[in-house]
C-alpha cells in the first residue's frame, strides 16, 4: 500500500528537486527549524513547569491544599482554620501540615549557611514514599512537646556543608540558634514538597493554634482512591466557606500588610498539583499563555513561508507539470511527489529543530543552576531537557508542518489550469481562485506579524521594565529579616522597645554600618491644603534610611525621638515632593495622609526629603512592573502591629554578618521565628532572570520578525512575478508605467491594511486583557515608539516588495513580458 503511493522513482525525483536548488532547500529547512525549534522549546518549558508529573512513586496522587480560587493561585491556609476543617476532609488521605519553606541559617564551624527548611509532620515522608539513604526519617515522638530537637537533612547540603561526612549522622548542628541533632540524610535529588533541603518537626502551635491569627500552613495530601482533584476541590471550597462563617473576622482588625488583609478575606479553597501550585494563579497562566502564543505565531509564520516557497516552486514548474499532465501523468502522482518534497523538508527541519530545542534546554539548565545558587532553590521537578513528551511534541509539530506546508502547493496542482499553460507556452494566467489564494496568504502573514508585534512588544517591555527596576535597587551587602512577635509576650507598650533595642544592638556591631526596622503599610492617599490627591507607598520606619541607599536631600532624618514622642512628622521622596510642591521646598509643609488599610486620616509635617528609590517592591516583598517612587516614611509608633522587617548594611563576609544578626535576634527573643535573606544574592538571581527573559523574548521576537518580513517579501514578490504577463498586456494596451506601479501598490496596500486591521482587532483586546490581569501599566512612550518603528518597517518591506519587482518587469519589452516563462 505504502509502496503503491510512493516508490523509488518518486524518491529520486524528490531528491533531484531538492538538490537542484540547494539554496531554496537550505532556506526552507532553516526557516522551518527556527519556528519548530521555538515551539518545541516553549512546549517543553511550559510542560516541565506546570504539567510534568512529579518523579515520585505516587506522584500522580499528591496534591497541595490551597486557600482561594484557582485564579488567585495556591494561597496558604490559616493554621487555625485548617485545624478546624482537617478532620472533616473525606476526599484526601495522608494529610500533612507544612510550614516554613523559607530560608534558615545553619551555623557550622563559625559560619552561617543558608538552607531552605520545612517544618513538617512526620507523615510527610510516608506521602513521598522515599526512605532516607542514611539514618531515619522523623517519628511521631519528635513532634511531642519537650522532645529533643532533631532534623533530617538533604543530600545536597550534606555534601556542600559537611563534605559528605558520614559521622555527621547523630551529631549536633545549630539551626536558627538551637542545637539540633541530625537523625537522617535523604537521597540525592529529594527536595519534597518542592525545594526543601532540611526538615524539622512542626510545632504544636501550628498544629493546634489557640487563636485565629495570621499564622499559616501549606498542607499536602494524597487523593483518596475513587476520588478526583475536582471532588477534593469542591469539598475544600465548601469547608472553607463554612469555617469562615463559623469564625468571622473582626472588621476593626489592624493589619501590617495588604496580603494579610487579603488572606483574612478568603473564603474558598481548592486542591492542585505541586507544579500548578507554583504557577502564581491567573498571572502565571496568562504569562505562560503569552509565551506559547508568541511561539505559535512564529510556527504558523514559518509554515506559511515554507508553504509559499513550495508554491513558488510549483509555479516555476508549471510548464513541466503541464507537459507531464498532457502525457497522461495522474494529478495524484504529482501531488504525492509534491508532498514528498514537503515531507523531506519537514523531517530535516524537525531534526534540526530538535537539536536547537535540546541546546536551548541545556542552556536553560545551566542558567538556572548559576542563577539560583546551584539549583538549590529550584523545585525538584524542574528538570529541563528532551524527554518522551518532547519527542511526541516533535512528531505532532512535524505532522502539522507537513499538513500546512503541503496543502498550499497541492491545492495549486489540483486547481491549476494546465491547458492554459500549454496553449500559451508559459506559466499561464493565475486564474481567479489562485489569485485569491496568493492575496489571502499575504493578508494572513501580515496579520500574524502585526499580532506578533503587539504581544511581543508587551512581553519585551515587561522584561526591560523589570531589568530597570532591579537596576535601581542596591542590594550590595544588604541583609533582610522578617519578624513576627508574639502579641502575648510583646504587648503594645513593649513592641516599640523591642524594635529600639534591636536597632541599637545591630548598630553596635562592628561589622554592621546601618540598620533599619520597617513596617510596610501599603498605599496611602496624600492630600494637601491646595486639594491635590496623590497615591504613595506608606512605610513606618525606625533607624537609618541610608541602609537601602536613600540619600537625604532636604531637611532632617527621622530619629528615635520621633518614635518615642509620637511626633506628627514625615519624610517623603523627591518625586512626591516635586509633584506636591513643584515651586517651593517641601520641608515644613503639611500633609493629610489617608491609609487605604484603615481609612484613618493623619496630619503630618514634612521634615525631610529623600532621593527617589523604586523600593515599593523591597518593602512589600514583591516587585511591581510599574513601580512608583512616590513614598511617605513615618516613625514607628506604639500602635504599630507586631510584624516587622529589618534591613542591615554590613561589611565583610555575609556569613559572619548573618551569624551576627541571628545572635542579636536570639538574644532579644529566642522563641520568635525569623528568616534572614541576602538581598544581593536574591537580586542577582532576579536580575539574571530578567536578563535571560529579555534576551529570550527579544531574540525570539527578532527571529520571528525577520522570518515574517522575509516571508511577506517573498509572498508579495511572487504575487507580482506571477502577473508579469498581465503587466505586459497592460503595457501593450497603452497603460503607462506609473499607472501600472500605482495599481499594484494599491493592491498591496489593501492587503497590508486588511492584515493590519485584523491583527489590531485581535491584538488590542488581547493586550488590554493581559494588562488587566497583570495589573501593570507597561505601555509607555518607548514601547509605543518601538511598536511604531516595527510597523513602519513592515509597511516599508511590503512597499519595496512591490516596487522593486515591478521596476525590473517594466524594463522588459511588452512582447518579452507576454512570453515570459
Amino acid at each position: 500500500m505504502i509502496y503503491s503511493l510512493f516508490n523509488k522513482t518518486d524518491l529520486k525525483y524528490t531528491l533531484r528537486l531538492l538538490a537542484k536548488k540547494p539554496g531554496f532547500t537550505l532556506l526552507s529547512v532553516l526557516v522551518l527549524a527556527g519556528g519548530l525549534g521555538l515551539s518545541i522549546f516553549t512546549f517543553t518549558f511550559s510542560y516541565t513547569m506546570a504539567y510534568k508529573p512529579v518523579d515520585l512513586p505516587n506522584g500522580d496522587s499528591i496534591v497541595r491544599i490551597c486557600a482561594g480560587t484557582r485564579n488567585s493561585g495556591c494561597l496558604p491556609i490559616k493554621a487555625f482554620e485548617f485545624a478546624a476543617i482537617r478532620n472533616e476532609i473525606t476526599t484526601l488521605d495522608r494529610i500533612v501540615a507544612l510550614a516554613g519553606g523559607g530560608d534558615v541559617y545553619v551555623e557550622f564551624e563559625g559560619r552561617a549557611h543558608r538552607v531552605i527548611a520545612t517544618h513538617t509532620e512526620w507523615t510527610l515522608f510516608e506521602v513521598a514514599q522515599i526512605e532516607p539513604m542514611m539514618g531515619r526519617a522523623l517519628l511521631p515522638g519528635d513532634q511531642e512537646p519537650g522532645a529533643d530537637p532533631v532534623t533530617v537533612i538533604g543530600h545536597e547540603i550534606w555534601q556542600s556543608l559537611f563534605d559528605g561526612d558520614e559521622s555527621i549522622l547523630g551529631s549536633t548542628i545549630n539551626v536558627r540558634g538551637i542545637n539540633t541533632r541530625v537523625v537522617g540524610i535523604m537521597p540525592e535529588g529529594y527536595k519534597f514538597p518542592s525545594t526543601s533541603q532540611l526538615w524539622l518537626p512542626i510545632t504544636d502551635s501550628l498544629l493546634q493554634p489557640i487563636e485565629n491569627g495570621l499564622t499559616t500552613v501549606n498542607p499536602v495530601a494524597t487523593i483518596r482512591e475513587g476520588e478526583s482533584r475536582a471532588s477534593a476541590s469542591s469539598e475544600m471550597n465548601r469547608l472553607m466557606s463554612r469555617i469562615r462563617q463559623l469564625y468571622p473576622i473582626d472588621s476593626n482588625k489592624e493589619y501590617s500588610s495588604q496580603f494579610q488583609r487579603y488572606l483574612d478575606g478568603v473564603s474558598s479553597g481548592h486542591v492542585t498539583t505541586l507544579p500548578q501550585s507554583l504557577m502564581g494563579g491567573l498571572e502565571g497562566i496568562v504569562m505562560t499563555g503569552v509565551l506559547n502564543l508568541l511561539a505559535g505565531i512564529v510556527f504558523l509564520l514559518a509554515c506559511i513561508n515554507v508553504g509559499t516557497l513550495l508554491l513558488a516552486r510549483v509555479n516555476d514548474r508549471l510548464k513541466d507539470i503541464s507537459v507531464r499532465v498532457a502525457l497522461g501523468a495522474p494529478r495524484k502522482r504529482l501531488m504525492i511527489q509534491t508532498m514528498a518534497e514537503s515531507v523531506a523538508i519537514a523531517v530535516l527541519g524537525g531534526l534540526l529543530a530538535l537539536l536547537m530545542a535540546g541546546g536551548g534546554m541545556a542552556i536553560l539548565s545551566v542558567f538556572i543552576s548559576s542563577a539560583f545558587e546551584g539549583g538549590g532553590s529550584v523545585p525538584f521537578w524542574y528538570s529541563f531537557g528532551l524527554n518522551g513528551s518532547t519527542l511526541l511534541a516533535v512528531i505532532i509539530f512535524v505532522g502539522l508542518t507537513l499538513l500546512l506546508t503541503s496543502a498550499i502547493p497541492c491545492w495549486r496542482i489540483v486547481n491549476g489550469d494546465f491547458n492554459a499553460v500549454m496553449r500559451d507556452g508559459t506559466r499561464g494566467a493565475l486564474g481567479l481562485r489562485s489569485g485569491r489564494l496568493s492575496r489571502s496568504l499575504v493578508v494572513v502573514a501580515i496579520a500574524l506579524i502585526s499580532l506578533l508585534l503587539y504581544v511581543g512588544v508587551l512581553a519585551g517591555g515587561s522584561a526591560i521594565k523589570m531589568k530597570e527596576i532591579l537596576s535601581g535597587v542596591d542590594g550590595e551587602n544588604l541583609l533582610g529579616a522578617a519578624l513576627a512577635l508574639d502579641p502575648e509576650r510583646f504587648p503594645d507598650d513593649q513592641r516599640l522597645q523591642f524594635f529600639r533595642s534591636l536597632n541599637q544592638s545591630l548598630s553596635q556591631d562592628t561589622g554592621i554600618s546601618n540598620s533599619l526596622v520597617y513596617i510596610p503599610k501599603g498605599s496611602v492617599s496624600v492630600n494637601t491644603s491646595s486639594g491635590q490627591n496623590i497615591q504613595a507607598t506608606f512605610t513606618a520606619v525606625l533607624g537609618s534610611l541610608e541602609t537601602f541607599g536613600a540619600t537625604l536631600q532636604e531637611g532632617r532624618r527621622l530619629t528615635e525621638i520621633d518614635s518615642v514622642g509620637d511626633q506628627a512628622v514625615a519624610v517623603i521622596s523627591r518625586s512626591l515632593a516635586d509633584r506636591l510642591w513643584p515651586d517651593t521646598s517641601a520641608v515644613g509643609q503639611e500633609l493629610l495622609i489617608t491609609s487605604s488599610e484603615s481609612g484613618n486620616a493623619l496630619s503630618k509635617r514634612v521634615v525631610g526629603v529623600l532621593d527617589n528609590r523604586p523600593l515599593s517592591g523591597l518593602f512589600s516583598g514583591q516587585f511591581s512592573l510599574s513601580p512608583s517612587t512616590d513614598a511617605v516614611f513615618l516613625p514607628i509608633t506604639l500602635s504599630d502591629p507586631n510584624s516587622a522587617s529589618v534591613l542591615v548594611k554590613y561589611s565583610g563576609e555575609s556569613e559572619r554578618a548573618i551569624a551576627a544578626v541571628s545572635r542579636v535576634l536570639r538574644s532579644l527573643d529566642p522563641q520568635s521565628d525569623y528568616f534572614i535573606r541576602n538581598w544581593e544574592q536574591q537580586l542577582t538571581g532576579m536580575f539574571m532572570a530578567a536578563n535571560y527573559g529579555m534576551s529570550i523574548v527579544i531574540g525570539c521576537g527578532l527571529f520571528a520578525f525577520l522570518v515574517a518580513i522575509a516571508g511577506i517579501y517573498g509572498l508579495t514578490k511572487n504575487f507580482v512575478d506571477l502577473h508579469i504577463q498581465d503587466i505586459g498586456t497592460r503595457r501593450a494596451l497603452g497603460a503607462t508605467d506609473r499607472k501600472i506601479s500605482q495599481t499594484f501598490v494599491l493592491r498591496g496596500s489593501k492587503q497590508l491594511v486588511t492584515g493590519f486591521v485584523i491583527a489590531t482587532a485581535i491584538g488590542i483586546p488581547l493586550v488590554y486583557a493581559i494588562l488587566l490581569v497583570t495589573g501593570s501599566s507597561l505601555v509607555d512612550g518607548t514601547m509605543l515608539a518601538i511598536l511604531a518603528a516595527s510597523i513602519g518597517t513592515l509597511f516599508t518591506v511590503v512597499f519595496l516588495a512591490i516596487v522593486f519587482p515591478i521596476r525590473e518587469i517594466l524594463k522588459l519589452e511588452p512582447s518579452e513580458a507576454l512570453r515570459h516563462q
